[in-house]
């Protein structure tokens, strides 16, 4: 039986005694007493409880006192498992709660050392590329010779320039510069092309 329907009983029960205590204390019953002489004749007699209701009275009190102690109780037991009903935690969703928290957590880290291995594995084939260009292109200059090796070591490290500027930074006298920059542009080393009213060099991709 449910705490509500219990209360209801209880309620019930407190408003019938309710009801018989005052009818009783407000009505008092009247008593007819009989009495025989020469003549017989009917006396009432207000305001005299029998025995049947003292008792009537008794079990009525007792029910009162019974049910308002029943109610009080019922109702505060209602109360706290209401209380602990909202304050109730389930485990079973705390615990899929933390486990998602921590399933995201180690994915995030994952994810996190994944880009990081990925961003370090680019750096290093980027490294490796330049030191195998740099090895190449070191290589490469140890063939060449004098002029040439200064002219396109210039060019490695300062880049595309115009003639007269690659004069001014090797020294090379300018008839020795142009016969040598034509001998590289035959062999494919350097590019040569027009730039207003000069030419400018450049080293051709090897």
């Amino acid at each position: 039986m449910s705490s509500k329907v219990k209360i209801a009983i209880y309620m019930l029960i407190f408003i019938v005694s309710v009801i018989v205590l005052t009818s009783k204390f407000l009505y008092p019953p009247t008593v007819q007493v009989i009495v025989q002489g020469d003549t017989t004749y009917v006396q009432e007699v207000p305001n005299v409880y029998t025995l049947y209701d003292c008792m009537l009275m008794v079990l009525a009190s007792f029910s009162l006192c019974l049910s308002t102690t029943l109610i009080y109780f019922t109702v505060r037991d209602l109360e706290l498992s209401e209380k602990n009903n909202v304050n109730k935690i389930d485990l079973s969703d705390l615990n899929e709660h933390i486990g998602k928290i921590v399933s995201s957590k180690v994915d995030d880290k994952i994810n996190g050392n994944t880009d990081e291995i990925s961003n370090i594995e680019v750096e290093n084939e980027l490294k490796t590329t330049e030191n195998e260009e740099k090895l190449r292109m070191d290589n490469f200059i140890k063939i060449l010779k004098g002029n040439e090796k200064t002219i396109v070591k210039i060019l490695m490290d300062h880049g595309e320039m115009t003639q007269s500027e690659l004069f001014e930074r090797t020294k090379i006298p300018k008839s020795t510069l142009s016969r040598t920059l034509s001998d590289l542009e035959v062999r494919g080393i350097v590019l040569r092309y027009e730039h207003g009213i000069s030419k400018k060099v450049k080293l051709n991709k090897l």
